[in-house]
Protein backbone atom coordinates (compact mmCIF):
# COMPACT_ATOMS: atom_id res chain seq x y z
CA UNK A 1 0.00 0.00 0.00
CA UNK A 2 1.52 3.53 -1.46
CA UNK A 3 2.04 6.51 1.25
CA UNK A 4 -1.15 7.95 -0.37
CA UNK A 5 -3.13 5.16 0.13
CA UNK A 6 -1.80 5.05 3.87
CA UNK A 7 -2.72 8.88 4.67
CA UNK A 8 -6.06 8.31 2.23
CA UNK A 9 -7.44 5.59 4.81
CA UNK A 10 -6.09 7.48 8.10
CA UNK A 11 -8.21 10.24 6.93
CA UNK A 12 -11.21 7.77 6.01
CA UNK A 13 -10.66 6.38 9.42
CA UNK A 14 -10.93 9.52 11.37
CA UNK A 15 -14.35 10.56 9.44
CA UNK A 16 -15.48 7.31 10.12
CA UNK A 17 -14.98 8.24 13.97
CA UNK A 18 -16.50 11.52 13.83
CA UNK A 19 -19.71 9.49 11.80
CA UNK A 20 -19.34 11.93 8.73
CA UNK A 21 -19.08 8.98 6.36
CA UNK A 22 -22.06 8.21 3.89
CA UNK A 23 -22.83 4.71 3.51
CA UNK A 24 -20.77 4.68 0.43
CA UNK A 25 -17.41 5.45 1.87
CA UNK A 26 -18.32 3.40 4.88
CA UNK A 27 -18.55 0.67 2.74
CA UNK A 28 -15.32 1.24 1.01
CA UNK A 29 -13.41 1.83 3.93
CA UNK A 30 -14.64 -1.55 5.52
CA UNK A 31 -13.41 -3.27 2.00
CA UNK A 32 -9.92 -1.69 2.28
CA UNK A 33 -9.70 -3.18 5.84
CA UNK A 34 -10.83 -6.77 5.01
CA UNK A 35 -8.08 -6.17 1.34
CA UNK A 36 -5.26 -5.08 3.80
CA UNK A 37 -5.09 -7.05 8.08
CA UNK A 38 -2.84 -4.11 9.16
CA UNK A 39 -5.82 -1.50 8.11
CA UNK A 40 -8.33 -3.89 9.31
CA UNK A 41 -6.88 -3.85 12.64
CA UNK A 42 -6.58 -0.21 13.06
CA UNK A 43 -10.74 0.03 11.58
CA UNK A 44 -11.12 -2.54 14.80
CA UNK A 45 -9.47 -0.58 17.00
CA UNK A 46 -11.22 2.40 16.03
CA UNK A 47 -14.28 0.83 16.20
CA UNK A 48 -13.43 -0.28 19.52
CA UNK A 49 -12.86 2.77 20.81
CA UNK A 50 -15.43 4.60 19.51
CA UNK A 51 -17.70 2.20 21.37
CA UNK A 52 -15.83 2.54 24.44
CA UNK A 53 -16.44 6.39 23.83
CA UNK A 54 -19.93 6.76 22.83
CA UNK A 55 -20.70 3.76 26.26
CA UNK A 56 -19.14 6.63 28.67
CA UNK A 57 -21.88 8.29 30.55
CA UNK A 58 -22.62 12.27 29.44
CA UNK A 59 -22.87 14.36 32.60
CA UNK A 60 -25.26 17.59 32.62
CA UNK A 61 -23.96 20.42 34.07
CA UNK A 62 -27.19 22.17 36.39
CA UNK A 63 -28.92 24.82 35.22
CA UNK A 64 -27.32 27.44 37.34
CA UNK A 65 -23.50 26.72 36.11
CA UNK A 66 -24.87 26.55 32.18
CA UNK A 67 -26.47 29.68 32.43
CA UNK A 68 -23.12 31.20 34.10
CA UNK A 69 -20.92 29.67 30.94
CA UNK A 70 -23.68 30.82 28.15
CA UNK A 71 -23.35 34.61 29.51
CA UNK A 72 -19.53 34.13 29.02
CA UNK A 73 -18.81 35.93 26.06
CA UNK A 74 -16.68 34.17 23.56
CA UNK A 75 -13.84 35.94 21.48
CA UNK A 76 -14.10 34.79 17.88
CA UNK A 77 -10.72 32.34 17.02
CA UNK A 78 -9.62 31.37 14.00
CA UNK A 79 -8.58 28.02 15.93
CA UNK A 80 -11.90 26.34 17.58
CA UNK A 81 -10.33 24.77 20.83
CA UNK A 82 -12.74 21.65 20.15
CA UNK A 83 -10.35 19.64 17.91
CA UNK A 84 -8.36 19.38 21.29
CA UNK A 85 -10.74 17.14 22.62
CA UNK A 86 -11.80 15.44 20.12
CA UNK A 87 -10.95 11.82 19.71
CA UNK A 88 -8.62 12.11 16.77
CA UNK A 89 -6.40 14.61 18.63
CA UNK A 90 -6.23 11.63 21.53
CA UNK A 91 -5.50 8.54 18.84
CA UNK A 92 -2.86 11.08 17.39
CA UNK A 93 -1.38 11.79 21.08
CA UNK A 94 -1.32 7.97 21.96
CA UNK A 95 0.43 7.28 18.15
CA UNK A 96 3.26 10.03 19.02
CA UNK A 97 4.25 8.87 22.61
CA UNK A 98 4.15 5.32 21.75
CA UNK A 99 6.40 6.03 18.64
CA UNK A 100 8.85 7.90 21.15
CA UNK A 101 8.85 5.31 23.67
CA UNK A 102 9.10 2.86 20.67
CA UNK A 103 11.71 4.64 19.19
CA UNK A 104 13.44 5.13 22.74
CA UNK A 105 13.79 1.29 23.24
CA UNK A 106 15.56 1.01 19.58
CA UNK A 107 18.17 3.19 20.40
CA UNK A 108 18.75 1.67 23.52
CA UNK A 109 18.72 -1.93 22.11
CA UNK A 110 21.04 -0.28 19.35
CA UNK A 111 23.38 0.98 22.21
CA UNK A 112 23.34 -2.78 23.84
CA UNK A 113 24.23 -4.14 20.31
CA UNK A 114 27.34 -1.32 20.07
CA UNK A 115 28.31 -2.38 23.43
CA UNK A 116 28.41 -5.88 22.93
CA UNK A 117 30.36 -5.57 19.62
CA UNK A 118 32.97 -3.30 21.31
CA UNK A 119 33.11 -5.86 24.50
CA UNK A 120 33.73 -8.96 21.72
CA UNK A 121 36.29 -6.83 19.91
CA UNK A 122 37.72 -5.55 23.58
CA UNK A 123 38.40 -9.42 24.88
CA UNK A 124 39.95 -10.42 21.03
CA UNK A 125 42.42 -7.89 21.32
CA UNK A 126 43.01 -8.87 24.89
CA UNK A 127 43.70 -12.10 23.65
CA UNK A 128 46.07 -11.22 21.16
CA UNK A 129 48.03 -8.92 23.60
CA UNK A 130 48.29 -11.84 26.49
CA UNK A 131 49.83 -14.13 23.34
CA UNK A 132 52.18 -11.68 22.48
CA UNK A 133 53.37 -11.21 25.98
CA UNK A 134 53.28 -15.41 26.55
CA UNK A 135 55.90 -15.17 23.24
CA UNK A 136 57.83 -12.51 24.49
CA UNK A 137 58.19 -14.51 28.02
CA UNK A 138 58.97 -17.86 26.15
CA UNK A 139 61.85 -15.83 24.33
CA UNK A 140 63.27 -13.78 27.31
CA UNK A 141 63.53 -16.84 29.33
CA UNK A 142 65.40 -18.66 27.13
CA UNK A 143 67.83 -15.94 25.89
CA UNK A 144 68.00 -15.04 30.03
CA UNK A 145 68.22 -19.07 30.42
CA UNK A 146 71.74 -18.76 27.20
CA UNK A 147 73.23 -15.48 28.69
CA UNK A 148 73.48 -17.43 32.41
CA UNK A 149 74.33 -20.71 31.10
CA UNK A 150 77.16 -19.10 29.48
CA UNK A 151 78.27 -17.04 32.11
CA UNK A 152 78.38 -19.62 34.30
CA UNK A 153 80.09 -22.27 32.07
CA UNK A 154 83.20 -20.27 31.63
CA UNK A 155 84.32 -19.55 35.09
CA UNK A 156 83.42 -23.50 36.16
CA UNK A 157 85.13 -24.57 32.74
CA UNK A 158 88.66 -22.72 34.07
CA UNK A 159 87.95 -24.09 37.45
CA UNK A 160 87.96 -27.23 36.47
CA UNK A 161 90.63 -26.95 34.21
CA UNK A 162 93.18 -25.52 37.22
CA UNK A 163 91.98 -28.05 39.45
CA UNK A 164 92.45 -30.50 36.91
CA UNK A 165 95.73 -29.40 36.39
CA UNK A 166 96.46 -28.45 40.01
CA UNK A 167 96.15 -32.50 40.59
CA UNK A 168 97.87 -33.62 37.43
CA UNK A 169 100.91 -31.88 38.12
CA UNK A 170 103.44 -34.04 40.55
CA UNK A 171 103.92 -31.99 43.84
CA UNK A 172 107.24 -30.88 44.88
CA UNK A 173 107.22 -33.02 48.07
CA UNK A 174 107.71 -35.92 46.93
CA UNK A 175 110.33 -35.07 44.79
CA UNK A 176 114.19 -35.79 45.68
Amino acid sequence: MSEQEQDEFELSLDAFIDGELDQAQRQALLACAAKNPLLGAKLSAAMELQQALSALPIEKAPASLAGKLRKIPRKASPWDMNWLLGPRTAFAALLVLTLIGGRELYQQHQQQLAQQVELAQAKHDLALVLSYLDKVNRNTNAQIQMTVNEVTAKPVARVTTETLQNELQPRKEFEL
